[in-house]
């Protein structure tokens, strides 16, 4: 009687053997399928150092995969940003891949830092490079406490300088924004006391000037009429006097009224 028990707890340990080899084997990850957003535009060298960078992940056991390993082989490339990731059994991995693009220029420590739109860190070029298809940033007083390759660059506000980014991004990053900078300052009139508020002016290649004042109040939306604003007056005399600055009161109604200041430059 012993000896069967024995046989049979034999025979059970082989079948869960057995069981957990064809299940190793039935889940072997065979291919890592990368697309890219809609619209992406990759080029050559990108894709096919990051399929073959995938490709060394194959032959792992797909249910025993951590996909933040996959993320993390992506993202290698500052370049690259992962959208989603799921596991198709049983044997694929489907991970949507947005590259991201350089937007702008910022001067530090004697470097020169490529960002995207968030502020990633993507590369670094020559000091004082400075062309049409980048916007040089200015973040003003913030103190840059962290500026590494692909990662966000860390300041002493980032309430602040993500918001400049958001209102960046309202102003559609179009090439005819030259410099952004953020001026942040303490407003003493603020009901809850005083508190940190910031301005962002953009400086644009005719001459204009934007200026969004007080961006925690309605800045985003201070920024898209500022700049409908100026590309409606395109046409007009006025777009072309130098150092004229585009401002956005806050009317009582709550109507954000964009209009020429033409107190500043005369």
């Amino acid at each position: 009687m012993k000896g069967k028990k024995i046989f049979v707890s034999l025979i059970s340990i082989l079948f869960a053997f057995l069981m957990a080899l064809l299940s190793f084997f039935a889940f072997t990850l065979k291919s890592v399928n990368a697309v890219y957003s809609a619209g992406e535009n990759t080029s050559e060298y990108i894709d096919t150092t990051l399929k073959e960078k995938l490709n060394k992940v194959c032959g792992q056991n797909l249910l025993l995969l951590d996909l933040q390993t996959v993320k993390n082989i992506v993202e290698e490339n500052p370049y690259l940003e992962v959208v989603s990731i799921e596991k198709q059994l049983p044997n694929d991995i489907n991970v949507e891949v947005k590259e991201l693009k350089e937007v702008y220029y910022l001067d530090y420590n004697n470097k020169t830092y490529v960002l995207a739109e968030d502020g990633k860190v993507l590369s670094e070029v020559a000091f004082g490079t400075r062309d049409r298809m980048h916007i040089a940033l200015n973040v003003g007083n913030l103190t840059i406490s962290s500026i590494q390759l692909g990662k966000k660059i860390v300041t002493n506000n980032n309430e602040v300088l993500s918001l400049a980014f958001s209102l960046a991004k309202n102003a559609a990053l179009t090439n005819c924004i030259k410099n952004m900078e953020i001026l942040t300052y303490i407003d003493f009139s603020a009901e809850n006391g005083a508190k940190i508020q910031a301005n962002v002016v953009f400086d644009t290649y005719t001459g204009v000037q934007i200026k969004i004042v007080e961006i925690f109040k309605h800045g985003e939306g201070k920024t898209e009429v500022a700049f409908a604003f100026y590309n409606a007056n395109i046409e007009s005399t006025d777009y072309y006097k130098t150092f004229k600055i585009i401002s956005v009161i806050l009317q009582d109604d709550g109507v954000l009224v964009p209009f020429w200041d033409s107190s500043v430059g005369e």
